[in-house]
């Protein structure tokens, strides 16, 4: 069975060392493995938590340095990895079409994340106090994005004329149109990113790793 052969690969092995490990639905397990990795493997949805039903791994939240979401998960649940501080990367499957409210609130240490093509709804406060996040990749042209969703001082990186830089607009964050070859800001400047342009950046302020600006020739 080849679905059953994919969600065993993507599990750790059971006699691994462990910071924890269980079930949090019927058909959705997880591990948090010596290395920091919380590895969720199964089918369906993660479900909602909330203050009095807190996640399965929030004890050892501390310890989570990395999320890996299984291929065939439908749904991130509200407050699902809520107060992760020190979690570094997290991996959004194109299986995934919803990110519940408060899902990532309090990762401060995320850097970036990108959300796939079928992410259809991200809700309120979805990232809410991750302040090391420069860059939220948002690939689906037509999305929810709730209430403060995003923090205030990442990067939307997303399509012209989609819902994400309408709401980056609305909300006046920075955005980066993935799909323009060249956008000039009235200063005459360029701010680029491997062979991508940023529009709306703000020069006053340090640029993510790996962003350089580029001089026009109309400013010597």
């Amino acid at each position: 069975n080849e679905n059953l052969t994919n969600n065993l690969l993507f599990e750790c092995s059971s006699d691994e060392p462990y910071f924890g490990k269980g079930e949090c639905t019927e058909t959705i397990s997880w591990i948090i493995n010596v290395n920091g990795e919380l590895v969720l493997s199964g089918t369906g949805d993660i479900p909602n938590y909330h203050a009095g039903m807190i996640p399965p791994w929030y004890n050892a939240r501390l310890q989570i340095k990395k999320i890996l979401i299984s291929p065939e998960a439908t749904s991130i649940g509200d407050y699902a990895f809520v107060d992760c501080e020190r979690l570094l990367e997290a991996k959004v499957p194109n299986s995934v079409t919803k990110i519940g409210d408060y899902a990532f609130a309090g990762c401060m240490d995320l850097a970036n994340i990108t959300l796939g093509n079928n992410v259809a709804v991200v809700g309120d406060y979805a990232f809410m106090s991750c302040f090391d996040l420069s860059t939220i990749t948002i690939l689906n042209n037509s999305i929810d994005i709730g209430k403060d969703a995003i923090y205030e001082r990442s990067y939307v990186c997303c399509n012209t004329d989609s819902s994400a830089h309408i709401y980056a607009k609305q909300n006046d964050l920075k955005y980066f149109l993935l799909d323009c070859n060249i956008v000039k800001k009235p200063t005459q400047t360029t701010i680029s990113y491997g062979d991508s342009i940023i529009l709306h950046a703000d020069m006053n302020e340090a640029l993510p790793s790996g962003w350089t600006v580029k001089w026009t020739a109309d400013n010597g």
